[in-house]
């Protein structure tokens, strides 16, 4: 093989690569957004300001 030919090689393998790694990318963040919607909400992460159910019930919030 001779330098061009390697040179060839490399910007075809750069070129079918980075395209192939972005599309691969987008397609597993959609899958995982897809997922997440199917998941029931006591596995989703809690955001937010939780309550407290015992402060509520003595009355500390008054």
């Amino acid at each position: 093989m001779t330098y061009d030919e390697l040179l060839w090689v490399i910007g075809l393998t750069a070129l079918l690569t980075a395209p192939l790694a972005i599309v691969l990318f987008l397609w597993g963040r959609r899958l995982a957004t897809w997922l997440d919607r199917r998941l029931p909400p006591r596995h989703l992460i809690a955001r937010g300001v939780r309550i407290n159910r015992d402060a509520e019930k003595e009355g500390v919030h008054d």
